[in-house]
């Protein structure tokens, strides 16, 4: 199976001055209304067609390959058009994301298509909003079965996580998100033939939601800078997974265990000479929250063991001490048994090779 990294969707934003319409252009019209009076609201105007003036809340236009959608400018100005597509479009099936030549094939037909039905542009000089990032891996056991490892990741704040029973995993927040996900349970839902996708397969995808976050990630945010920096997909593939999902303090701490001889092994096997010392030192917070649940005991931390969480220390100490039991929670749901009798973090060290090595 190709795992090459790719993308999967790609969102451009252009002023409507930048299209130009013809009379066969027949976008829905979307009308805006008061919902206690049924009374039409002050609508905007959308686009010009040889002269003729169209107005609404929104304007769609939507084909089996590409979606369109016109809408007034929120501060103001002239309405702005909307454009995506996805590594579906014009192609058998979505199995594969889009190489370098993919994208800009499909940005050809997607123009191509729109010329046919009555708005003329070029994507070349629109602005790249939305960029995912995505690649197939194989695993060795179904997507399912990892769900214990995408209920042990953790994230920052002001991150919002999901997990979708077995079969996914979602983080992220308004800018972008992480997604894992059963390719071909996503391929079925979808419509395509899940017998083309082998075994087994998840698909890590990173959705850059913003042109600020995409020009961020891989400096730049139009089609025609996309081909001399698509090496830059991979870096950021690769820093927002492992600032997000395999972070290095907690990959650190995932092989500790409760278990005592197991853990006076690798603490004779470091390289602390105080062994006592750091036997206590990471014992102690598994056993804490072993005992407690991870929240409980961050609230017994806070108010039980004379830290004053008002002053600046106190607060520095709470938040290294709250990251230890971050870490020694995270480290005791992967020593957990799966029902196939590996723990957790087997599964887990497997995921992340499969997802970061290639």
């Amino acid at each position: 199976m190709s795992s090459q990294l790719g993308i999967d969707k790609l969102q451009f934003l252009l002023p409507v001055s930048d299209i130009r319409f013809t009379p066969d252009f027949k976008a829905t019209l979307h009308s805006a209304t008061d919902a206690s009076t049924g009374e039409a609201l002050g609508e905007r105007l959308l686009y010009v067609a040889d002269g003729h003036e169209f107005y609404g809340r929104k304007a769609s236009l939507n084909t089996d390959n590409f979606n369109l959608s016109i809408s007034p400018h929120r501060d103001g100005g002239e309405a702005v058009c909307l454009i995506h597509f996805s590594a579906g479009a014009y192609s058998d099936n979505n199995l594969q994301p889009l190489d370098v030549e993919g994208c800009l094939s499909a940005a050809r037909d997607v123009e191509l298509d729109l010329r046919s039905l009555g708005a003329e542009l070029s994507l070349d000089r629109a602005k790249i909003t939305r960029l995912d990032i995505a690649r197939n891996v194989q695993l060795s056991e179904p997507v399912a079965c990892y769900a214990p490892v995408f209920a042990a990741l953790s994230c920052r704040k002001r991150v919002d996580k999901k997990d979708f029973g077995g079969t996914g995993f979602l983080a992220g927040n308004k800018s972008w998100e992480i997604g894992f996900y059963d390719k071909a349970a996503e391929m079925e839902e979808k419509g395509h033939d899940p017998a083309s996708c082998p075994v087994n397969t998840l698909r890590p995808e990173l959705r850059l939601k913003k042109s600020a976050i995409v020009r961020q990630a891989i400096s730049c945010d139009s089609l025609i800078e996309l081909p001399r920096n698509w090496a830059e997909l991979r870096t950021a593939y690769a820093h927002h997974l492992t600032r997000d999902v395999f972070k290095p303090k907690e990959e650190a701490a995932i092989d500790r265990t409760l278990d005592a001889y197991e853990m006076a092994r690798t603490v004779v096997s470091g390289p602390r000479v105080r062994k006592w010392e750091a036997f206590r030192s990471q014992s102690a917070p598994l056993y804490v929250v072993q005992e407690m649940g991870l929240e409980m005991a961050k609230f017994f931390v806070a108010h039980h063991l004379g830290i004053d969480g008002d002053t600046e220390a106190g607060k520095k100490q709470l938040y290294r001490i709250n990251q230890e039991l971050i870490q020694a929670d995270f480290a005791l749901k992967n020593d957990l048994a799966t029902p196939s009798g590996c723990k957790v973090k087997e599964l887990h060290h497997e995921m992340r090779r499969a997802v970061m090595d290639f």
